[in-house]
């Protein structure tokens, strides 16, 4: 029987749709059970959800879609938009994570790698940051009063000032890639904070080309050229702003001269190194013109890594070949100590201090966590948290922190700040100001807010 040429393309075409959904398909099942068996090993930690998985056979990727991650203990998760894994060839695919772990192909890992998370949430009013919160309180209570710190009594940044910045919600993008090449391996990093700042971290090792344990044991990578670059969007100018308060400075300009000119032991502290002029000039130069900032090393060929720590600081710098760049502007004083000077008061600070530090085994709040000052009293009431309310109970809880979802799938978060017949306001903190948003009664599906109940 004779086919017309129509009937042949039709039944290659056909073919072709086969092989390929019968391939997206077998990558769809095959990751599906790496990330079902992976969830629930880690069940004990953390429940894992996701609402779906699809993948492309043109570029050799396969994506988990809005992907929640919640701590066992915690009434928070963390919530990503999409996760997306990327290899080389389709046979990795088909090996599913296996071949990411290194256990599949004979210990192999992938030649070429990138692993990208759009849309990382962590809610910055939810109780996950609770105990970091907790931390950074008791590392600023141990440090104050006993040296001068430029942000009135605050050396360490966390949840709490953020969220006085205006920052409720971190949403964040990452991204991990290498490559295996004939002359070793190529890695880069890139992280992105909406309204908060960029970097990318870009590294070239030699090494072994070959993409397996066995060669990265027999021969270990080493670093040939460390690239950061750092690009503020409107954190600096926020922190700016909000120290300026904190300190009771006249204006900007007067904390940031004195942010520059802090004592040397809280450069140790919040650094872990002290600054030279060269480089204090440099951050003054930044904080008053938030832009750039590049570091980079290239050390040189044979160089042992594993002695870096025997170097004096003075001979790091020309030992490493590093270079800093802030403003797109060379710093050409790189001049540097690991302490402040022993003969000064700052050194003797530093020391009390950190001897007290080692008392932090872990920023989440362990047990072995040493109180700063006289214990306060555990309260006898539960712990503020986010509770969905009716409509009619808002009123008593104006003032409160609340997220309001909408009929068309938004959240608007910001303080409870009016109520009336028709809307509800919510007052978000934005950049130098105020936004309230008017949201319409009936347009709310749910309503949540903080408080102890």
């Amino acid at each position: 029987m004779n086919l017309s040429s129509k009937n042949i393309v039709a039944v290659i075409a056909l073919i072709v749709l086969l092989v390929y959904g019968g391939l997206k398909g077998l990558v769809y099942y095959k990751f599906k059970d790496a990330v079902d068996s992976t969830s629930a090993q880690m069940r004990i930690f953390a429940t894992l959800r996701y609402e779906s998985i699809s993948s492309s056979l043109l570029d050799n990727s396969v994506t988990i879609h809005k992907v929640s991650i919640l701590p066992t203990g915690f009434e928070d998760s963390i919530n990503v938009d999409e996760i997306t894994l990327q290899t080389q060839s389709l046979s990795y695919l088909l090996s599913g994570l296996d071949s990411i772990r290194g256990s599949g192909r004979g210990g192999e890992f992938p030649e070429r790698l990138n692993i990208t998370m759009n849309g990382l949430k962590i809610d910055l009013y939810g109780s996950m940051v609770d105990k970091l919160e907790q931390a950074l309180s008791q590392l600023n209570g141990i440090i104050k009063d006993k040296i001068q710190t430029a942000c009135g009594s605050k050396l360490y940044l966390g949840p709490a000032e953020y969220r006085d910045m205006g920052y409720d919600i971190l949403d964040s993008n990452l991204r991990f890639a290498y490559t295996f090449a004939t002359d070793g391996i190529n890695v880069a990093m890139d992280w992105s904070t909406k309204d908060m700042a960029s970097a990318t971290l870009k590294m070239k090792m030699s090494g072994p080309s070959r993409a397996s344990t066995m060669a990265m044991i027999s021969n270990p990578p080493q670093l040939e050229e460390l690239t950061i670059s750092y690009h503020d969007l409107s954190y600096t100018q926020r922190s700016n702003e909000y120290c300026t308060k904190q300190g009771k400075y006249n204006n900007i300009e007067d904390y940031i001269a004195a942010a520059s000119n802090q004592d040397d032991a809280a450069y140790a502290l919040q650094w872990g190194f002290v600054p030279g002029p060269g480089i204090k000039q440099a951050y003054k130069d930044f904080l008053a013109n938030p832009d750039n900032i590049k570091v980079s090393i290239r050390p040189p060929k044979g160089f042992n890594q594993n002695t870096i720590g025997l170097y004096k600081a003075e001979d790091m710098v020309s030992v490493l070949n590093l270079e800093i760049i802030v403003n797109d502007k060379p710093v050409r004083d790189l001049s540097f100590a690991f302490t402040p000077a022993e003969s000064t008061s700052d050194a003797g600070t530093v020391v009390s201090i950190q001897e007290r530090l080692k008392n932090f085994k872990t920023l989440l709040g362990q047990k072995e966590i040493k109180p700063v000052e006289k214990a306060k009293p555990e309260s006898k009431g539960p712990a503020p948290r986010f509770h969905q309310v009716k409509m009619s109970q808002l009123k008593p809880l104006i003032g409160k922190q609340a997220r309001v979802y909408t009929k068309n799938n938004q959240i608007r978060r910001g303080t409870l700040t009016g109520l009336s017949a028709e809307t509800l306001n919510v007052t978000q903190q934005v950049h130098r100001g105020e936004f309230t948003m008017n949201i319409d009664k009936t347009n709310v599906k749910k309503i949540e807010v903080f408080y102890a109940k």
